[in-house]
């Protein structure tokens, strides 16, 4: 790991080697959170999560933005990348979890990622 990164280790992560999605959803639980609205957890969804995580450290070009909220302007607390094509995704990874989870829940979905500021630009 390279001695720029810094980020919290992961407490449930398994030994593994290689960024893998689970596409049959097994262990899928989905709560109510009103008659319109629900959150699904999916427990072991993505293996080789912490092996992605530090390729993206290094290929991915974090900035920190200001968004304008309630006529003020304040810097996003965290380091953001947003790519508006999927052909400009640096890691194949991404693009086969966007892919598996469009399929899913049956929408096209887009790239934005997000980690805390300790993320070096």
């Amino acid at each position: 790991m390279s001695k720029a990164f810094s980020a919290q280790q992961d407490l449930f992560a398994s030994a593994v080697s290689s960024v893998a999605v689970d596409t049959t959803f097994a262990t899928a639980r989905r709560i109510a959170l009103d008659g319109g609205s629900w959150v699904e957890v999916v427990h072991g969804w993505m293996s080789g999560s912490r092996i992605l995580l530090e390729r993206l450290a290094m290929s991915v070009p974090w900035q920190q933005h200001d968004r304008r909220l309630f006529e003020q302007t304040f810097r996003e607390p965290r380091m953001t990348a947003e790519y508006r094509s999927l052909r400009n995704v640096p890691d194949q990874a991404l693009t086969d979890a966007v892919s598996v989870l469009s399929q899913h829940y049956g929408v096209i979905l887009t790239i934005r990622i997000s980690v805390p500021p300790e993320i070096p630009t």
